[in-house]
């Protein structure tokens, strides 16, 4: 059995590219030019746990600045700030007493009704969320470090999101408004529960569509 260790959340080659020495290795999640972002599958089961471990992880070494958002946290407070709360609240009592089915039938339901009745018009324009988050994070690496020094992003909690905004939206946005900035300092993680399996899956239950640049890492 492999100890369990501040590290191991990240698995052997993640913790390569982010512990190690080489400077080959050093920051980078792809292989693809300008396109430095990678994927973290997890068990479902395992989203507390692995939240935990990356609030708690930290990086002593100064070559490298590392800014952790946590997405449903940063897109509840987007929400605050342009839905009306009560109208949300309302909507749900009421799609939750007429709606009818079981199983995976209710769950795309569910799915739909989220998407289209409660954030569709907030997010009608797919890329202001991601321009928000970018905002935020350009905030949090000015604070934290400068230009001349390499950055990683990492993302989680972005189960909250789908269906309203899938995953590799939020990434294609995210990755084309900071990589003006800082270019090929950047690298951007997304933390993913589910599996992958020619696609992944969201939560181990719904299937994600398949565009995806970003390396896969599981394990």
């Amino acid at each position: 059995m492999r100890k369990n260790t501040p590290t191991s959340f990240l698995g052997d080659k993640l913790k390569e590219v982010f512990e190690s020495k080489d400077k080959d290795k050093h920051n980078r999640l792809n292989t693809i030019r300008n396109y430095n972002v990678g994927i973290k599958v997890y068990p479902p089961n395992d989203e507390l746990t692995i939240r935990s471990n990356i609030e708690a992880y930290h990086r002593l070494k100064k070559e490298l600045t590392l800014v952790k958002i946590d997405v449903t946290k940063v897109f509840f407070e987007y929400l605050d700030q342009n839905t009306n709360q009560q109208e949300i609240q309302d909507l749900e009592k009421a799609f939750l007493l007429s709606s009818s089915g079981q199983g995976t039938a209710r769950l795309q339901k569910v799915m739909q009704f989220i998407e289209y009745d409660i954030f569709g018009d907030v997010l009608q324009n797919k890329h202001n969320f991601p321009s928000y988050l970018a905002d935020k994070v350009h905030r949090e690496f000015k604070r934290a470090s400068n230009k001349n020094v390499s950055c990683s992003l990492w993302l989680y909690g972005v189960g909250t999101l789908y269906p309203a905004l899938r995953p590799s939206s939020l990434l294609r946005y995210i990755h084309s408004i900071l990589q003006w900035e800082y270019q090929d300092k950047l690298s951007i993680l997304l933390f993913y529960p589910g599996h992958y399996d020619n696609g992944l899956h969201f939560m181990s239950q719904l299937s994600s569509d398949n565009d995806y640049r970003p390396k896969i890492y599981e394990g």
